[in-house]
């Protein structure tokens, strides 16, 4: 949803595919996820799309993106890896990973985003307060268990 205005301008030039990560949007969930399922969804894109067709992926989705491009290649296209969360500055969780799983556990997924974005994303906890009144806050939440 976050990139549909950026899609239908890009859609305007160019034949465009959308895809949701499992889990994400329209798309459903399996129980068992790992990095080879998001390669595998994004395969089968690409086999539609075809020889030369370009990747975009946002977030996680330009990890999933850049390991999908190791994997197989581009076949003449481009990959486009938009804010992927590469840890340049030690690691993005660590030891804080137990904190923040014992909040999905618990169902404190508000109480787990705020952990989140001051321990992993490294947000001034100052700014949580604002933050929590956007629209990205609550379509947050949700996610929250996805990022264990």
């Amino acid at each position: 949803e976050q990139w549909l205005p950026a899609s239908e301008a890009l859609a305007e030039h160019v034949t465009l595919y959308v895809h949701d990560r499992r889990g994400r949007g329209g798309s459903g969930d399996t129980a068992e996820y790992s990095l080879d399922t998001e390669v595998a969804d994004i395969a089968a894109m690409m086999a539609v799309a075809g020889p030369g067709a370009h990747l975009l992926g946002h977030s996680f989705g330009a990890l999933a993106t850049l390991a999908y491009a190791r994997r197989h290649g581009l076949s003449g296209g481009t990959l486009i890896a938009y804010e992927p969360p590469l840890a340049v500055q030690g690691p993005v969780a660590g030891e804080r990973l137990a904190g923040y799983r014992e909040l999905v556990d618990a169902g404190d997924l508000d109480g787990a985003l705020e952990y989140a974005l001051v321990n992993f994303v490294r947000v001034p906890a100052e700014a949580i307060p604002f933050i929590r009144e956007t629209p990205l806050w609550g379509a947050s939440v949700p996610l929250t268990p996805t990022w264990v």
